[in-house]
């Protein structure tokens, strides 16, 4: 058989089996999709989780896989991973935890309502990946919209600077996860909101009296039980 034959059918050999692995990959992260959906089926229902995946169990399934890639257990990843913006999400402090986790050194050089800088390192390493954020680079992002930078600053630049130093040092560690601070800002949403009563014009006759048990009726206006908005936190825990 000549070389140039003997080239094909390596090639196609290769072919066959990367083809094979693609396959077998596919079938493990079915086999753990199944798995994971019938722990979600029984914990999002219950308020062990967050209410962002309260009674969302085919989202929590894929929570708890991705999670399960990141070492996390499900009550973990449920408590850990979150979408915003339709990507998936890990608040900064828990980036950090899992970067320590994995042996590396974080520590601030910095830090002042202006400006926080964050240092991270392999341990036993003289390379060191530092993030700043300031006040005015939080601006030319857009980022102040958030109430935040105003009430907290220090906070939000640390959970940046925190966030984008983890990842320059560790991207094998978050496998391409962005902190909420980052994808919520970023579009200037995901503020929790308070509790908040919905208010709608009442419905009242004139010579009619309440009944004792109606809802309290305040200049013509029907104050009902505080329905809550649930968005994404953009505040580091």
């Amino acid at each position: 058989m000549s070389e140039q034959a003997l080239a094909t059918v390596d090639n196609k050999n290769d072919y066959e089996a990367r083809a094979l692995a693609v396959q077998a990959g596919l079938e493990a992260f079915d086999t753990s999709l199944l798995a994971a959906k019938a722990i979600a089926d029984k914990l999002a229902y219950t308020e062990f989780v967050p209410k962002a995946w309260s009674g969302k169990a085919p989202e929590l399934a894929v929570a708890i896989v991705k999670g399960a890639a990141m070492g996390m257990d499900p009550f973990t990843a449920a408590n850990a991973l979150y979408v915003v913006n339709g990507r998936p999400a890990m608040y900064a402090e828990t980036m950090a935890a899992l970067v320590k986790g994995a042996g590396y050194e974080i520590w601030s050089e910095e830090t002042t309502d202006d400006s926080v800088t964050v240092c991270v390192s392999k341990k036993g390493s003289e390379i060191i990946h530092n993030a700043t954020w300031t006040i005015e680079r939080a601006q030319k992002a857009g980022y102040m919209s958030n109430k935040r930078y105003a009430t907290n600053p220090q906070q939000m630049l640390y959970a940046r600077a925190l966030s984008e130093a983890c990842k320059r040092a560790a991207p094998e560690v978050l496998a391409g996860l962005s902190s909420v601070e980052e994808e919520s800002i970023a579009v200037g949403e995901a503020e929790v909101k308070p509790m908040q009563r919905k208010r709608k014009p009442a419905k009242v006759k004139p010579n009619d009296m309440p009944e004792a048990d109606a809802a309290p009726v305040v200049g013509g206006v029907v104050y009902e039980e505080a329905e809550i908005i649930e968005e994404e936190s953009e505040e580091t825990k």
